[in-house]
């Protein structure tokens, strides 16, 4: 017998017995292969049945043999089960006994033959002391992991027939505690993989990493090349303008502005009522203005200007937001605005107005884009000529006259849903713009000819209750907190105007306004806006203003959409991060809180992380300058398509004569090569200025933004339009509608997390 040491030892009957009766006598058979040699004596037992004739040497050696194989069979029952042994330990045992009677003692301590009938010198190994047991290899698939990585050998030659020590044993070498094995077992040409039989028999191993390997580094292959873009463009920063003069200019701008406006309002409402009505939009005061607007008792129909018997009437309202960027087009600059300069894969905030701001782009929804109409008895026609005794080659005629017109002032025109804040925040914004000074509402003529000034409600009077079976035609006002709240800092401490219900069924007749405002993008203003806005909030709700602190907070989405699909592995993911740099870290369900605490729990903080949600509008609580992370699902390029809900007005059927107008349009625009590719998306995963609201109010805003994005549900393969134009607008409903997104939360939106703190947000908290 070899120890560990490669010393000799006795291994005989005599020896285990002493050896048992100390503590380095059973350390040592720790160190001994037992299973082999309990094996090794099972066989030199049996070995003498193949020997003819038998002597009694080649018994006694057997008979030794079975006499230390029942020794060693008890110190071995409770392992061998979990090991490729053969045997069953009983067999082994039932052996040992029918071997017992085979040797006896004599007076002189000398071990000889005990004689009977069935041994006798001369003959044949008696069948009874044969043994009986059957052997079965157990699955290797049930085997030890270590054990696995050993059967079947792989090389022999990786392992000496007589181990000298332990680092010469398969299944210390290949321990599977070790990825690789114990690296001190191996040199080539001996390697882990030559000599350790794989896990799984068909793969194989898998190459072996390299002793050096650049997994994340300027030369690691850039997985994320976007990443390495978002922390250029973070460190190049916003570039602002010199203000050396010029368009950008932005000293006495508003002014010229809002006399702009005066002397064009004069110049439209000194025209005679028979001539009808003017349109037109001015971008820096966030205005789209009309002249005498109306709407006829039909409320499912669109607000429409009057239109005289010129030729040269109104442009139409299609045609404005055409040409402001509504269908496919560039868009309109706006000058000397305090917003965030959009890029590639982030939205930078600005100390001043950026050198390159970018351009807006009308959004048609929420918006009366109106037509001009001319009122005529008998009118049943729409689309041709009013009927032949009126002689008027007209493109639309409203059923009237102007003698039964009930002539109001000044409406502004809010029409937004009142379902969530995404909307209604739009005309509060917008609402605040205008309140805020003096000079708004008198360039509009408030207060002056004896013009009054009236809220009046579109879709909020018609399309809800189309769509939603929420009819507000009774003239009753439905709202809610959040929304009333945030009037309420919109107005301020001047007394509200009264409201003007477009879908009252009580009115037979048709209403004029002298003059209609309605804001022309989807949010007003700039920072500066949206900054007082936040801080007349502060002052409703007696929230002290802490600035911006180190504090992220994960807006939490309680709906059945678009849902993380494990939240707990993000607040796991940015917990961690969020230790690491020092930040408290809420999640937080907006909307089970009051208005004032939504206001509280976001007031002060430095980033916040969404999902695709109406929540995210509550951005406009945040310092100046934080960060919006959105996971943004709409992928599609704007211009790429002309989507029925955008375009089928607020107060208008579906395909009505503004959705088909829009169409046109898109075909003459497009035809000029002035769109995008019909249908075209923009897959990239991290996005800077993608086609989402939240992206707009973040810009206006003057914070920082970037999206994650989910494009997994951005093809579209749903029925087109009968005239060939692209529309999305169901497919988008469709991607909105989904369970859960898709996103990778630690290779991707952690990474931006980090990127946007690192880069941006560490020097300023």
């Amino acid at each position: 017998m070899y120890g560990t040491a490669d010393t000799k030892q006795r291994f005989d009957p005599r020896f285990i017995a002493a050896a048992l009766k100390n503590p380095d006598g059973r350390t040592l058979f720790r160190e001994i292969c037992l299973p082999g040699q309990l094996a090794l004596d099972l066989i030199c037992s049996q070995f003498i049945a193949f020997l003819s004739p038998l002597s009694e040497g080649s018994v006694l050696m057997a008979s030794r043999r079975v006499r230390r194989l029942r020794l060693l069979t008890p110190m071995l029952g409770g392992c061998l089960e979990d090991s490729p042994w053969p045997l069953r330990i009983a067999d082994l045992e039932e052996f040992a006994d029918r071997w017992a009677d085979v040797e006896k003692q004599t007076e002189s301590g000398r071990i000889v033959v005990q004689r009977n009938r069935e041994l006798e010198e001369g003959l044949s190994l008696p069948s009874s002391l044969v043994f009986q047991g059957r052997a079965r290899l157990p699955s290797r698939e049930l085997l030890p992991k270590s054990l696995r990585r050993c059967l079947p050998l792989q090389r022999q030659a990786c392992w000496p027939r007589r181990a000298g020590s332990l680092s010469e044993s398969c299944t210390k070498c290949c321990d599977p505690r070790y990825p690789r094995g114990q690296s001190s077992c191996f040199a080539k040409p001996w390697t882990f993989e030559a000599c350790c039989t794989p896990d799984n028999l068909t793969t194989g191993w898998a190459p072996a990493p390299p002793d050096v390997e650049e997994v994340v580094g300027p030369n690691a292959g850039n997985l994320w090349p976007e990443l390495l873009e978002l922390k250029e463009e973070l460190k190049e920063g916003c570039r602002v303008h010199s203000f050396g003069g010029g368009d950008l200019h932005p000293e006495g701008s508003k002014e010229e502005r809002w006399e702009e406006l005066r002397r064009w309002l004069a110049a439209a409402r000194s025209l005679p009522k028979s001539a009808g009505g003017r349109q037109r939009l001015f971008p820096e005061l966030d205005l789209l203005v009309s002249t005498r607007a109306c709407v006829g008792p039909e409320v499912e129909v669109p607000w429409f200007v009057l239109r005289g018997q010129e030729e040269d009437g109104p442009a139409s309202g299609v045609e404005l937001a055409a040409d402001a960027g509504a269908v496919c087009g560039p868009g309109r600059l706006v000058a000397g605005e305090l917003s965030s300069q959009p890029g590639r894969r982030v939205t930078l905030p600005c100390r001043q107005p950026p050198a390159d701001p970018g351009l807006h782009k009308l959004e048609a929804y929420g918006l009366e884009l109106m037509e001009g109409c001319q009122l005529l008895e008998g009118c049943r026609q729409r689309g041709g000529k009013a009927p032949a005794a009126a002689g008027l080659p007209l493109s639309c005629c409203r059923e009237g006259n102007l003698q039964d017109v009930e002539w109001r002032g000044i409406g502004l025109l809010t029409g937004e849903l009142r379902t969530n804040i995404a909307h209604f925040a739009r005309d509060a914004l917008w609402l605040h713009l205008l309140f805020g000074g003096n000079t708004s509402l008198a360039a509009l003529g408030a207060g002056s000819d004896g013009l009054d000034l009236e809220l009046a409600l579109t879709k909020h009077a018609a399309t809800e209750c189309l769509e939603n079976d929420r009819c507000v035609r009774t003239g009753r006002r439905v709202i809610n907190e959040m929304e009333q709240f945030m009037e309420e800092v919109a107005i301020g401490d001047i007394t509200a105007p009264p409201t003007f219900h477009a879908g009252d069924p009580a009115r037979l007749h048709t209403v004029c306004f002298e003059v209609a405002a309605q804001r022309w993008r989807p949010w007003a203003g700039d920072g500066h806006a949206v900054q007082s806005f936040r801080t007349k909030a502060l002052k409703k709700c007696r929230i002290k203003d802490n600035g911006m602190t180190r504090k992220i907070v994960l807006i939490r989405r309680d709906s059945l959409s678009r849902q993380w699909r494990d939240e707990s592995l993000v607040k796991k993911h940015v917990q961690a991060l969020a230790a690491s740099i020092g930040s408290s870290f809420f999640a937080v369900n907006l909307g089970k809180l009051e208005p004032c605490q939504q206001v509280e729990v976001l007031h002060d903080a430095m980033l916040i992380l969404a999902v695709h949600g109406a929540d995210l509008t509550n951005m406009i609580y945040l310092p100046m300058g934080a960060a919006v992370l959105e996971v943004a699902v709409e992928c599609e390029v704007e211009g790429g398509s002309v989507d029925t809900p955008q375009w089928r007005g607020p107060g208008s059927l579906m395909n009505s004569s503004i959705l088909q107008e829009a169409r046109a349009m898109w075909k003459q625009q497009d035809a000029a090569g002035m769109c995008p590719i019909s249908g075209a998306t923009n897959e990239e995963w991290l996005q800077g200025y993608p086609v989402s609201q939240f992206a707009k109010l973040a810009r206006q805003a003057n914070l920082l933004y970037t999206a994650v994005m989910d494009c997994s549900g951005s093809v579209c393969d749903r029925q087109q339009s009968a005239d060939g134009v692209f529309d999305r607008g169901w497919c988008t409903g469709d991607t909105k509608k989904r369970q859960f997104v898709e996103v990778d939360i630690p290779n991707k939106l952690i990474p931006t997390l980090w990127a946007i703190f690192d880069g941006y947000l560490r020097h300023r908290t």
